[in-house]
């Protein structure tokens, strides 16, 4: 299947996704970062490893480690320290099934973590992924994810592969830095198709001193520029969007994460400004809309920002307002966001993060914010359901909930790790 096709492919990412938890504090306002020139063209050899250009595979000693000694881990600390990748397939046979690729109906699943020949690499394992496309040619994507080399040792990485084909085949050529922590990875493309990579790790410190670093892509995920400290002293979960809208504010990029609420660059990541806001989520996601307006959502209240996409303001609380989640017979519904760990398929993490998109069609439902996120029927004992909200007036008001999976109150069934995207048309998936 060619580009031409790109608009039918459905990509299934093979990866999991696990969120952790931790908070420290960052000045309400400060600047700071340092600039990268963009990497050269890259010729695909046959090694695996790092994807960095040359100025950046000797730059890790900013960070305060060398490339093979063990950063302090974050969240919880990993147990095991880090395992180089196991040994490569034999080399391929002539008629050798390619375990890869799977098919559900018209499905088709691609695997992203691939070794050189495009097959499973047994061993490693790899969660929490995060996805990129090049708004300029949709067939070019780079997917992000925490990698870990093998399923011995609980060390993560910063784990990117890419695709010029929009998905039929994809290429891994190892971590960005090997064997130096890197979690909780979020991707997006600005306009223009310069791919971002957002991590947290460490910066020079002490424990649980945990920093947001910036990668930049300028062709397409094949290799990336020396990372940028975007943020000094953050936690996860970190969100990440860009201005794609054309308007005054495009190509501005938005952080959020525990630690602070928002931050924003007007120069493509070289430098970013926080803004901190009282009971502002720390854990969640970012949208835009039409006219450049700034939302956030989380396990709490929706915020709409004001002044994020004029360079020259401040950014302002315009809306703090939350919504009934009310989709039980018996009670209100608890936004399962909120639940970290206990007894729940994910026993070290949360169940899932809330999402909001806003389309951007420029059809009859051109601005409407839609929210995804979770809740459970107490008093049925129904642990987690998939919830919806939408605002048709900017978020000045939000619908009642709705229920989307259908299923009989269970207090076994759990709905969770739930996400949403827009087509361009407008269309809710």
């Amino acid at each position: 299947m060619g580009c031409a096709n790109a608009g039918r492919i459905v990509i299934s990412v093979l990866l999991g996704l696990l969120l952790g938890g931790g908070r420290d504090d960052v000045p309400a306002s400060v600047r700071h970062g340092s600039g990268a020139q963009p990497s050269p063209p890259f010729a695909r050899g046959d090694q695996r490893g790092v994807l960095f250009d040359d100025s950046a595979t000797t730059d890790v000693s900013r960070f305060g480690y060398t490339e093979r000694e063990i950063p302090v881990p974050h969240e919880r600390p990993p147990s095991d320290s880090w395992i180089p990748a196991p040994p490569p397939h034999p080399p391929l046979v002539r008629g050798e099934v390619v375990p890869s690729v799977w098919y559900r109906g018209p499905f088709k699943s691609v695997q992203v973590n691939v070794d050189d020949f495009g097959r499973n690499i047994p061993g490693d394992a790899a969660n929490e992924p995060s996805i990129a496309i090049d708004p300029t040619n949709p067939c070019k994507m780079a997917i992000g994810w925490r990698q870990f080399d093998s399923v011995l040792s609980d060390f993560r990485q910063a784990g990117v592969g890419y695709s010029q084909d929009a998905g039929e085949t994809w290429f891994f050529n190892g971590s960005l830095a090997p064997g130096i922590f890197g979690s909780d990875p979020v991707l997006a493309s600005d306009s223009s198709g310069v791919f971002y990579y957002l991590s947290l790790g460490f910066r020079t410190g002490g424990v649980g001193q945990d920093e947001l670093r910036l990668f930049r892509s300028f062709h397409g995920g094949v290799t990336w520029a020396a990372p940028i400290q975007a943020i000094p002293t953050a936690a996860d979960k970190p969100w990440m969007t860009i201005d794609t809208t054309g308007g005054i504010g495009n190509g501005h990029i938005y952080l959020m994460s525990l630690g602070f609420e928002i931050a924003r660059s007007t120069d493509g990541g070289q430098t970013f400004e926080v803004f901190d806001f009282f009971d502002a989520p720390g854990i969640g996601t970012l949208a835009i809309a039409p006219n450049g307006d700034l939302y956030q959502i989380g396990g709490g209240p929706f915020f709409k920002y004001l002044g994020a996409q004029d360079p020259d303001s401040e950014i302002t609380v315009g809306i703090n307002s939350g919504f009934s989640a009310n989709v039980c017979p018996d009670s209100l519904s608890e936004d399962a966001f909120l639940v970290a760990s206990g007894i729940n398929p994910n026993l070290i993490g949360f169940l899932g993060q809330s999402w909001i998109a806003v389309d951007r069609s420029g059809g009859a439902t051109d601005g409407f914010i839609y929210v995804a996120s979770g809740g459970g029927c107490v008093a049925s004992g129904d642990p987690a359901d998939t919830i919806f909200v939408r605002s048709t007036d900017g978020g000045l008001t939000f619908s009642d909930a709705v229920r989307i999976n259908d299923d009989p109150l269970d207090p076994g069934a759990w709905q969770w790790f739930w996400t949403m995207s827009l087509a361009p048309n407008g269309r809710i998936d």
